[in-house]
């Protein structure tokens, strides 16, 4: 359940920042939408168009946030835009693992099993316990020699103070 929280926390993380964003750099998606007379978003507005008039705000993977903030932001406002590919992939791992948690539906164990072999070079998939409790053996990995879980927070604490 830490690795749940955590995506909640990433996932907090990044509508928030969009709304914020959007509240303070309005100029693009006034422009791109022909709204005259207008200069300023207020928060509850730039929060409802960030997610769309839903309920909730949901994204499916970095690159769709990414878009998402395209739509609503100059590219040189867009706080996720200039995210690199070992984030991305990290923060989809979290995600498909969050969800395989969660959901424990087959569409959900498939994508955790993907995310394992192309970001971990898992293939066998165990149990998200186990997966989380092992220790990260990667060459490259910021947290080598530590516990797995370990590498999630590394990223999202570093994507939250990045980006």
């Amino acid at each position: 359940m830490t690795a749940v929280e955590l995506h909640v926390v990433w996932e907090r993380y990044a509508e928030g920042r969009l709304v914020i964003a959007l509240n303070h750099f309005p100029s693009h998606f006034l422009t791109e939408n022909s709204v005259r007379g207008v200069k300023v978003l207020p928060v509850d507005l730039a929060d409802y168009l960030v997610r769309a008039g839903s309920k909730y705000f949901d994204f499916r993977s970095v690159d769709d946030l990414i878009d998402k903030g395209k739509r609503l932001l100059a590219p040189s406002n867009n706080p996720f835009a200039a995210m690199g590919k070992p984030y991305k992939e990290h923060l989809d791992a979290l995600a498909a693992l969050r969800n395989y948690v969660v959901h424990k539906s087959e569409s959900a164990r498939l994508a955790y099993k993907q995310h394992l072999a192309k970001v971990f070079a898992i293939k066998s998939a165990p149990s998200a316990g186990e997966f989380l409790d092992s220790i990260d053996h990667r060459k490259g990995s910021p947290c080598k020699g530590q516990k797995r879980i370990f590498t999630f927070f590394h990223y999202v604490s570093n994507a939250i103070s990045s980006f």
